[in-house]
């Protein structure tokens, strides 16, 4: 049997980067390799490997780990955490039914914390197959009005003249119902 290729020294640094994390937060958090391994589906020795820089660390692996650490993967990899946002931005809405799970875990390490569990909660409804059609577009709704508050908020960043200072007054303004 041949030995492994050693990993370049930019993924060995990730991995060493990620292995130090781990070891500052284990404590802290109370997370084994086995506790890592069962999140992600795999054995403590595949753990293992990636922290001792024999295997590079992946998208999937990465998002995991640093939901489970909580600290953002641009803690340990500049390089996945880029991969991921890009991952993120191209999820397509009508592959919501595949890899539910990994694209959740990529979405879960962007989020907060209260975020994340709302997350891991939809997913694991969804692996139970309790997602109905009308909650998919629900939550499809949902996300269509956050974005368009996100857009709301940029465009009232942008306009902040006499139009912003005038809301703001209004929205200081005692409710008076001039009917009473």
């Amino acid at each position: 049997m041949s030995k492994k290729k050693p990993l370049s020294d930019d993924l060995r640094a990730e991995c060493v980067a990620a292995n130090a994390l781990f070891l500052s937060k284990k404590n802290e958090l109370k997370l084994s390799q086995k506790k890592i391994a069962d999140a992600l589906g795999i054995t403590p020795a595949g753990v293992s490997l990636y922290l001792s820089a024999v295997n590079p660390l992946n998208a999937k692996f990465a998002a995991a780990f640093a939901r489970l650490i909580k600290e953002p993967v641009e803690a340990f990899s500049p390089r996945l955490a880029q991969e991921i946002a890009a991952i993120a931005k191209g999820m397509p809405t009508e592959a919501r039914a595949q890899n539910v799970r990994e694209r959740s875990i990529v979405a879960a390490s962007l989020a907060s914390p209260k975020s994340r569990e709302i997350l891991e909660k939809i997913t694991q409804a969804a692996e139970d197959g309790l997602l109905t059609d009308e909650d998919i577009e629900l939550l499809e709704m949902m996300v269509h009005r956050i974005m368009q508050t996100k857009a709301n908020a940029i465009t009232d960043l942008i306009d902040d003249g006499s139009n912003t200072r005038l809301r703001n007054r209004l929205n200081a303004a005692p409710d008076t119902d001039p009917q009473q």
